[in-house]
């Protein structure tokens, strides 16, 4: 039997891991490609419940921030004024008002 000095290369054609049969592109897959696909499905649960007025722990910091909005508004309206509006410019002496 004669060897030769070149190398020889296996190409992975399928991944098999419990019965299931994979592509090889998955042995590629990162850490920030895991989260990345995490985060589009929390922002699509949420996207999809507050479409559907369904409360969901995903769409509990909008629903948050657009609760803390009508207060904001409401409190520019009726020339009121509380700590966390004069943070961001509302009541107090910030010269908001409304003509």
């Amino acid at each position: 039997m004669k060897l030769s000095n070149r190398s020889r290369f296996c190409r992975l054609l399928q991944v098999i891991e419990s019965g299931t049969v994979y592509d090889p592109a998955v042995m590629d897959i990162t850490d920030e490609d895991m989260m990345a696909s995490v985060m589009t499905a929390i922002r699509e649960v949420a996207a999809l419940s507050m479409g559907a007025n369904y409360p969901t722990l995903a769409a509990v910091p909008h629903v948050v921030i657009d609760g803390y909005k009508n207060v904001l508004a409401i409190a520019l309206e009726v020339d009121y004024t509380f700590p966390l509006a004069q943070k961001v410019g509302i009541g107090g002496s910030s010269g908001c008002s409304t003509p």
